[in-house]
């Protein structure tokens, strides 16, 4: 406002005793009046909101993973459970890409068990014997993703494996000091022979020999 009132005001110029020249807007005497320029002006453009871009980070597109395996059960191990517990647990690198929809589908003896999205997973009451533990990855369609991988495994339940500890192959019968062909007194029919070719030894000529300076001593009260 106080720009647009100069504009349009009066200017005086005069020279005072000392040779000073002022500039008023107020008449004196020997003042004189100033013609000024037109003021130029600016008109600014509408305002308009600078919207900051986003950097778009660079989208990299999935491809495939590079290790997916079975850790657990190994190849022909031999798992002792007393419920046919089976614990699975697997290796994926890169992590399970669970955003993209992928699962894990596990399978034993060609029978799908369950899907999910978990590395550890724990199989239950899986009957003893030789099984096949198969998994895959696939996508959210249900598609292959990855190989079909595969491991042998065995359970014995608890039960099974104390009797097999406790079968040694002892038999009570067997008594390896006895030939087979032995037979016990009590058999019927048993008769002693004796080897080929034995003979007794004689006795040996045995004299007793007193002991040096041994006297014999009768017993207090004793009577022949």
């Amino acid at each position: 406002m106080c720009l647009v009132n100069t504009a349009h005001a009066e200017v005086y110029r005069s020279v005072d005793e000392s040779g000073n020249i002022i500039f008023t807007d107020k008449p004196h005497k020997n003042s004189e009046k100033v013609d000024l320029p037109g003021l130029t002006t600016y008109e600014s453009p509408p305002y308009k909101e600078i919207k900051a871009e986003k950097i778009k980070k660079p989208i990299t597109k999935f491809t495939s993973y590079s290790e997916f395996k079975i850790l657990s059960p190994a190849s022909k191990d031999t798992i002792r459970n007393a419920d046919g517990d089976v614990t699975v647990n697997l290796l994926v690198t890169p992590e399970l890409q669970v955003k993209l929809g992928h699962r894990i589908v596990l399978y034993v003896d060609g029978s799908k068990v369950t899907s999910t999205t978990v590395t550890r997973y724990k199989l239950t009451n899986v009957d003893r014997g030789s099984h096949t533990l198969s998994a895959q990855i696939v996508d959210s369609n249900g598609k292959p993703y990855s190989e079909l991988i595969s491991t042998v495994f065995y359970l014995a339940l608890v039960d099974d494996a104390s009797k097999e500890d406790t079968q040694t192959g002892y038999d009570p019968d067997y008594d390896p000091k006895i030939s087979p062909d032995y037979k016990s007194k009590s058999s019927p029919g048993y008769e002693s022979k004796p080897s080929p070719g034995y003979k007794p030894a004689p006795a040996p000529n045995y004299k007793s020999k007193p002991s040096p300076g041994y006297k014999p001593k009768a017993s207090p009260g004793y009577k022949p």
